[in-house]
């Protein structure tokens, strides 16, 4: 459990003004070893080497983490939640083997709550890797919505494939997407 304490070394327990004290903190800029983060009323107003962010002040709570790497979360810009519950494909680098794989597991998704189902799980999977924030290339408009409905930050895209025979349907998609609110 971490140490909370203000500066002069009183137990407390405000949330309002805290700085997070760790062996390493990365921000967006540099890694610093030791490391310090002021945030105040959850967001963070500093952060860097103890000697360039400061003393803390009376009114701050101090949460030392010695041993851990203070980082922002991790962002995966290129996900397919719909696709969390799909078995490893065989590696044989057949794109046309692999694309009918995908092809045919987004078929057998048409169950209802399945779709839904393997968004949750890769929505927990991510969670549990510290990807708060994701890019979810969504496969249909179902991935989308389960996406929008969960607790991850981040933008959805949903994915149109459509040519030949399949363009009015590509363009209904197109046109249902677009009275989704954002």
């Amino acid at each position: 459990m971490p140490n909370r304490h203000d500066a002069q070394g009183e137990t407390v327990n405000s949330n309002s003004r805290r700085m997070i004290q760790a062996s390493v903190v990365a921000d967006a800029r540099s890694v610093h070893a030791p490391g310090v983060v002021l945030v105040e009323d959850g967001r963070v107003l500093a952060s860097g080497a103890p000697e360039v962010v400061g003393t803390p002040g009376p009114d701050v709570v101090v949460d030392s983490h010695p041993g851990h790497l203070v980082a922002p979360p991790m962002v995966n810009a290129h996900v397919h939640l719909d696709l969390s519950d799909l078995p490893p494909l065989p590696d044989g680098g057949d794109f046309d083997g692999w694309l009918g794989a995908i092809i045919g597991h987004r078929r057998a998704q048409q169950a209802p709550g399945a779709v839904e189902a393997a968004v949750e799980q890769g929505v927990a999977a991510s969670l549990r890797g510290g990807c708060p924030f994701v890019g979810d290339v969504c496969g249909s408009i179902r991935a989308y919505r389960a996406l929008a409905a969960s607790v991850l930050g981040g933008v959805g895209f949903v994915e149109v494939l459509g040519h030949g025979s399949r363009v009015d349907a590509a363009r209904a998609l197109v046109e249902a997407i677009t009275e989704i609110p954002p």
